[in-house]
């Protein structure tokens, strides 16, 4: 078997062996400057262009632990032999 070495974002975590990312809701982010742009306060990116899981978002699977809300992409269309 060989090792994995995964580096973790801070606002990552290992849970039932899938690595899940902290959901980021649109209300939570600040806007930046006197634009409509919305800034995500995890990544730092413009929320609509960011990696993290938005609350409603197609192929991300949702989970709820540590009093928050997780999601990770649903790998579901994988197929495997």
């Amino acid at each position: 078997m060989t090792a994995v070495t995964i580096k973790l974002k801070p606002y990552q975590t290992i849970h039932d062996g899938f690595v899940w990312t902290k959901v980021v809701f649109a209300a939570d982010c600040g806007d930046l400057d006197d634009d409509d742009l919305l800034e995500c306060h995890q990544c730092g990116d413009l929320y609509a262009d960011c990696d993290c899981p938005g609350p409603t978002q197609d192929e991300i699977i949702y989970d709820e632990f540590d009093n928050y809300l997780w999601g990770r992409p649903d790998g579901t269309d994988t197929e495997t032999e």
